[in-house]
C-alpha cells in the first residue's frame, strides 16, 4: 500500500502513476461497505478485492486489470501463508463479487464475461504463487 496525500492508505496499488492519480482525484471513489463476508483472509486484503472488483466492474482498461491483480496477488499470498486452498479462495471472491454496488443492474452477460476475467485471473494468479 503506499501512504495518500491525506496519510491514509491508498488500495490501488497502481504502477503507473496517471492511474494512481486518477484514484485518488475521486474517479474511482467508493465506500467501502461496513461488512464485507467473512473471509480467511485479512481484512485489509478483503478490502482491496472489494475495491479493486468495484474498478473492475467498469469499462476494462490495463490500470483496471493492475489495481484486481495486485489485490488478487495479496489474498493468494495470504491464501498460501495460510494454505487456504483454491477453493476457499474462489468463494471469498464470489462473496465479495456479491458485495458490488450496482453489479445486479449490469447486462447479465457483461457481468458473467467480466467475473469470468476475474475468476481466470484469481486461479492463474494462485497456481503462479505455489
Amino acid at each position: 500500500m503506499r501512504p495518500d496525500t491525506d496519510g491514509r492508505s491508498c488500495y490501488c496499488e497502481l504502477r503507473r502513476e496517471n492511474a494512481h492519480s486518477a484514484c485518488h482525484r475521486g474517479a474511482f471513489q467508493v465506500n467501502v461497505p461496513e461488512q464485507l463476508p467473512e473471509s480467511p483472509f485479512s481484512s485489509g486484503a478483503t478490502e482491496q478485492l472489494w475495491l479493486a472488483l468495484v474498478l473492475y466492474v467498469g469499462p476494462w482498461d490495463e490500470a483496471r486489470h493492475e489495481v484486481l491483480q495486485a489485490a488478487l496477488t495479496r489474498l493468494c499470498n495470504e491464501a498460501h501463508a495460510a494454505n487456504v486452498g483454491p477453493e476457499r479462495l474462489l468463494v471469498v471472491v464470489k462473496a465479495a463479487w456479491a458485495h458490488v454496488p450496482g453489479i445486479v443492474k449490469i447486462e447479465r452477460e457483461q457481468a458473467k464475461r467480466t467475473f469470468e476475467r476475474v475468476f481466470d485471473t484469481c486461479v492463474e494468479t494462485y497456481y503462479r504463487g505455489v
